[in-house]
């Protein structure tokens, strides 16, 4: 597989990982408050998981380094699924502090992956690649916060974190299918 077709491959894996995280993470105050949190522990809840990422972001570098994007890739959608499984069972502040943590290493090794895929992919059109990713991940946040919200209305927020974890499919089915026979 060529450099730029694996880069462009990374960016639409990219996109549902963006889905599945933002798809619980828009509403996720409002959740915390259906469950009776106190509003620090929804604040902080709320800052964790927008913000853990920045403060994984060293581990992770040195995990993909050891790893490899691939597999470290591969961890960041297995912990974008487990996240909103985990949150279906949430009944304390306590449990909930695991969330973020699944949610902020995934974010953290995707984004290191991303940065490994970028360098590999050449030269000339990095500025180019790395704006198709951005694009696309973004698209896939933007709608993901508009369709959260029908989801939850019409559902229930069981419903919401069952999709979340379902839009994780494709992008492992892509991660691993779309680089068979790439170096």
């Amino acid at each position: 597989m060529s450099r730029s077709r694996e880069f462009v491959v990374f960016s639409l894996v990219s996109a549902f990982s963006a889905v599945a995280l933002t798809l619980w993470q828009t509403l996720l105050p409002l959740y915390l408050d259906d469950l009776g949190f106190a509003a620090w522990q929804i604040g902080v809840g709320v800052s964790l998981t927008f913000n853990l990422t920045f403060l994984l972001a060293f581990p992770s570098g040195y995990l993909v380094d050891r790893l490899g994007w691939r597999r470290s890739a591969f961890l960041a959608l297995l912990l974008s699924l487990a996240a909103p499984l985990a949150l279906m069972f949430v009944k304390s502040f306590e449990e909930f502090l695991l969330v973020p943590v699944l949610a902020g290493l995934s974010s953290a090794l995707f984004t290191q992956s991303s940065v490994k895929v970028l360098v590999r992919s050449g030269t000339k059109r990095r500025g180019l690649f790395y704006s198709s990713y951005i694009l696309l991940s973004n698209i896939g946040r933007i709608a993901a916060s508009y369709i959260s919200g029908f989801i939850a209305l019409l559902y229930s927020y069981q419903v919401l974190y069952t999709c979340s974890a379902l839009s994780v499919i494709p992008a492992i089915w892509l991660l691993t299918r779309g680089f068979k026979g790439s170096g």
